[in-house]
């Protein structure tokens, strides 16, 4: 299954979301998949975190990759700046993410959809003691030279990977091999991606385990385009995402 979502067209479904003050927090603009919890639906979308605000640490019920894509800030003792990418497994804790004076957007993406963020440690009680816990960043991403491709992610024994992909317009260049991993995104950081429809910055691709990796071909300007691979279990679902009253006003 292959499925694109086109930025612009999503932005008429751009919401804003307030602090626990009220104060302006983030906005949110799904690019993929539904805007309810949905099992086995993929889900992209971009967060607009408004300057100098903070999302406290909190966990997702699936494993997510988040890309910086614009402005700066951190994560935990992590500093964030474009293209930083960052992957926290089921249930795993991480934060408080900070965003900087100029605000902070990053994109996250999830093999399933899912509603809020569970906060800690209040939401402890929520996670399984049996799933194992971990987070990676990726090293520090730079756009290369034409046709090259950087790895980020390590592609590890469950197939948890990320790769930075540069190609000039008018060349191609073929994703890295699937091997043991599920699902990919590809998501267009810079010039435009020769598909059918031309593909421009913020447009993401979705690819299932059923397909082979994607030729990515350049189009008007040097194009970029992260890619992204999940682990063999995260489309799988092993353990289903917990349930509780979905009662924030800050979605994560």
């Amino acid at each position: 299954m292959i499925e694109i979502g086109r930025f612009k067209e999503s932005l008429k479904r751009r919401t804003a979301y307030t602090g626990a003050n009220g104060a302006p927090f983030a906005h949110k603009t799904v690019i993929i998949g539904p805007t309810e919890p949905t099992p086995f639906a993929p889900n992209a979308y971009l967060v607009e975190q408004a300057p100098s605000t903070v999302l406290p640490v909190h966990f997702h019920g699936y494993g997510q990759f988040q890309i910086v894509v614009d402005g700066d800030g951190s994560l935990g003792r992590h500093d964030l700046r474009v293209p930083t990418v960052h992957y926290a497994g089921q249930q795993t804790a991480y934060g408080p993410l900070k965003s900087g004076e100029r605000g902070l957007s990053y994109l996250t993406l999830r093999a399933a959809t899912e509603g809020a963020a569970f906060f800690m440690p209040a939401s402890s009680q929520y996670r399984n003691s049996n799933i194992p816990r971990f987070e990676r960043f990726g090293a520090e991403g730079t756009f290369l030279d034409d046709g090259a491709i950087q790895t980020l992610l390590p592609e590890d024994t469950l197939g948890l990977g990320a790769w930075l992909v540069t190609v000039a317009e008018g060349q191609s260049v073929k994703a890295p091999t699937l091997n043991n991993g599920s699902g990919r995104f590809y998501v267009v950081l810079e010039g435009s991606w020769q598909m059918n429809p031309l593909l421009d910055p913020l447009d993401i691709v979705w690819t299932d385990s059923n397909e082979a990796p994607l030729e990515i071909a350049g189009g008007p300007g040097e194009l970029k385009v992260m890619v992204v691979q999940f682990p063999a279990n995260s489309c799988e679902v092993p353990h289903p995402a917990p349930q509780r009253p979905q009662n924030t006003n800050i979605d994560g």
